[in-house]
């Protein structure tokens, strides 16, 4: 995500970011990340949020559909959240973290949803390929990146995904996961009670 892979990764939603979102990025993002996650009077650059600081393209998440967490046979596994994602990089370059932005939808507002500090999510992200989007699989705990036809895990987490797989086959690794584990069976012969 910080260089060219993210850029070319994200240059398909680009437009799509609404005007709202788009503004925040601008002017709204920098000053409440230094609100919660800057160090007020710091001399170093790299650890405060300020006109110095960049922030990187933008990107649209997708998300898992009900219909597909459910098991149902979809065509349509993911579908577009209202959440985006930016890096964001101190003057010197150094990588502060990732920066998570959504329409909050009790408030219908755009506000900072989380900020993953450091580099580690940006450059796990950023070997997305070309034309690519991203999927937050926030249940596991992971990340992927699909074309529409295949799935490639970014950062496995607990899915159980340890290479590119088809949509249909991580349903299947879900299923499996959320099968109910059956009890023992009750001893027949408890035993003697004296």
């Amino acid at each position: 995500l910080g260089t060219t892979l993210v850029g070319q990764a994200a240059t398909a939603d680009v437009p799509k970011v609404p005007e709202d979102a788009a503004a925040y990025f601008a002017t709204g993002i920098l000053p409440r990340l230094d609100d919660l996650y800057g160090s007020p009077g710091s001399p170093d650059p790299d650890s405060t949020f300020d006109a110095t600081t960049k922030v990187g393209t933008i990107q649209r998440l997708l998300a898992w559909t009900p219909d597909f967490l459910a098991g149902h046979k979809t065509d349509n596994p993911t579908e577009l959240t209202n959440t985006w994602i930016a890096p964001v990089t101190a003057k010197s370059g150094l990588i502060l973290g990732l920066a998570v932005v959504w329409i909050n939808p009790g408030s219908n507002v755009v506000e900072l949803a989380d900020f993953a500090r450091g580099r580690a999510l940006v450059d796990a992200l950023g070997r997305a390929t070309k034309d690519t989007k991203l999927i937050d699989d926030t249940v596991q705990q992971a990340w992927f990146a699909t074309d529409g036809k295949t799935l490639t895990p970014l950062v496995a987490g607990k899915s159980g995904a340890d290479g590119p797989l088809t949509p249909a086959e991580y349903q299947t690794i879900l299923r499996a996961k959320a099968a109910p584990t059956t009890a023992p069976d009750s001893a027949t012969n408890p035993g003697l009670l004296i």
